[in-house]
């Protein structure tokens, strides 16, 4: 899985603002008038963890992005990880 960073450099294709992108080449550009971005780096042992406080507050991939892609992604981690 690559990293991702919600990035704000046009349009996405579903017209948002935001879109997400691999951090490498958000970091590559380098822009100097670009806003700060922080990169927080989730260990591998407590990233259900973090994912699932996210969804508690309702911010997952479907509420962030509002289109299919989001939607499914939300979907399927909530079929894999679901607390019995």
């Amino acid at each position: 899985m690559a990293w991702r960073t919600l990035a704000m450099p046009g349009r996405s294709r579903a017209g948002s603002p935001w879109v997400l992108e691999e951090s490498w080449k958000v970091f590559q550009q380098g822009d100097s008038d670009q806003d700060v971005l922080t990169k927080y780096r989730i260990p591998l042992s407590q990233w259900r963890e973090f994912r699932d406080r996210l969804s508690l507050m309702n911010i997952n991939a479907y509420t962030l992005f509002g289109n299919e892609e989001g939607l499914m992604e939300t979907l399927a981690y909530k079929a894999i990880f679901a607390k019995s």
